[in-house]
């Protein structure tokens, strides 16, 4: 739906995020494992859509049941109990949409997914120190040193050094690692 209109495609909902997410140079499965380091393991996580528009986007059932629904957070103006098993989503536009879930259940995945949008927007505004934070904290590698503007390249190379000498270092460290001196 966009802007009232109801659009129908070819496609179902899950292949419609992924067709979407790799138009801009990813996939659905990059979004959940993304999405997974940064929550936790947990079942049916919400992802990120669109960074630069900070869509952030939720299904309502299994991603890979055909009546899955992915609902973008911040479309979602308020939601309420319809009965035990259903629940009832008005949207921005105050059109309204009745889901088969529990208040709870839904409740939890938006939860969920504002607690991805305040991780992910949190680690953006830090630049350099927030990807080496989240480094810190996911990969529970100590790395030995502190960035700030004044690291020149050799710093970094030689943080780059350090890093693989610790003991569990991953190859995503290296990465980002390398990613950060060019």
């Amino acid at each position: 739906m966009e802007n009232g209109v109801l659009f129908k495609v070819g496609l179902g909902t899950t292949q419609l995020v992924d067709y979407s997410l790799r138009c801009y140079g990813s996939s659905l499965r990059g979004a959940k494992d993304g999405a997974r380091m940064l929550l936790g393991e947990i079942s049916m996580s919400p992802i990120v859509l669109g960074l630069g528009k900070k869509l952030y986007c939720l299904p309502t059932k299994s991603p890979y049941k055909e009546d899955c629904v992915w609902m973008a957070a911040s479309h979602v103006k308020e939601y309420t109990v319809f009965s035990k098993k259903i629940t009832c989503i008005v949207l921005n536009d105050n059109s309204e949409f009745i889901l088969e879930s529990s208040y709870y259940a839904f409740d939890q995945k938006m939860k969920r997914t504002f607690m991805l949008k305040n991780k992910v927007e949190s680690q953006f505004g830090m630049g350099r120190r927030g990807i080496i934070g989240s480094l810190r904290r996911n990969s529970g590698v100590a790395l030995q040193h502190v960035l700030s503007r004044r690291n020149t390249r050799a710093e970094f190379r030689n943080l780059l050094f350090k890093s693989e000498m610790l003991e569990g270092t991953t190859q995503c460290i290296k990465k980002w690692v390398v990613f950060l001196i060019y």
